[in-house]
């Protein structure tokens, strides 16, 4: 798997860093034809960008979106039963496929899921805040709505099963630039400029 990095000096997070790493990607002869992305690059205006350049994509959704809350509000009741239930390592996740109509032109492929474990973690958590800081029933009983919920987004279907292998290969990938930044000092630190970060 190649790894391509670009140099952007400060903390830019945008669909037009996005499509310029693509666009040199391509130039570079490298296949962009599918990216998976980090939620802080999907906003709605990129999904429309993305898709009307046939870029395909995977990325996850926050929370705060009206998609999810809407996707949410009508697929929740029915998420947990056995033909949505799947292993992904060493744990139960519950998995449902949902079209979504973006547009005329554009269908979107929502995945909503429901980690057990991290919905266990998430439990224990909010018991523990819940005795120290006296949270009303009300409050919990809204917390525990959302535990170990969160939801995908592609631009084609992809297969159930290999739905959450694709994603995560996104913690290899920044995995492998922690290593190259903490223990092989790839990269130097405070840089301002291209020229002294290529130096």
């Amino acid at each position: 798997m190649p790894i391509y990095m670009r140099y952007i000096p400060g903390n830019v997070v945008d669909v037009s860093t996005l499509l310029t790493t693509i666009a040199e990607l391509k130039a570079l002869k490298v296949d962009t034809k599918f990216a998976i992305l980090d939620a802080g690059y999907l906003t709605l205006a990129s999904i429309g960008i993305l898709l009307d350049q046939k870029i395909s994509f995977l990325a996850r959704v926050k929370k705060n979106w009206s998609l999810y809350k809407e996707i949410v509000k009508n697929h929740r009741a029915d998420l947990e039963c056995d033909e949505n239930r799947h292993t992904f390592h060493g744990r139960f996740v519950y998995l449902k496929q949902v079209a979504y109509q973006l547009s005329e032109e554009h269908t979107l492929y929502c995945y909503l899921g429901l980690d057990d474990e991290r919905r266990s973690n998430e439990r224990r958590q909010l018991a523990k805040c819940a005795e120290e800081d006296e949270l009303s029933q009300k409050t919990i009983g809204q917390r525990l709505q959302d535990m170990g919920l969160f939801m995908l987004v592609s631009s084609r279907r992809v297969a159930v099963k290999d739905l959450l292998p694709l994603y995560y290969t996104r913690q290899d990938i920044e995995q492998v630039f922690d290593i190259s930044k903490g223990y092989a000092k790839a990269l130097p630190l405070c840089v301002q400029t291209v020229d002294t970060f290529r130096g």
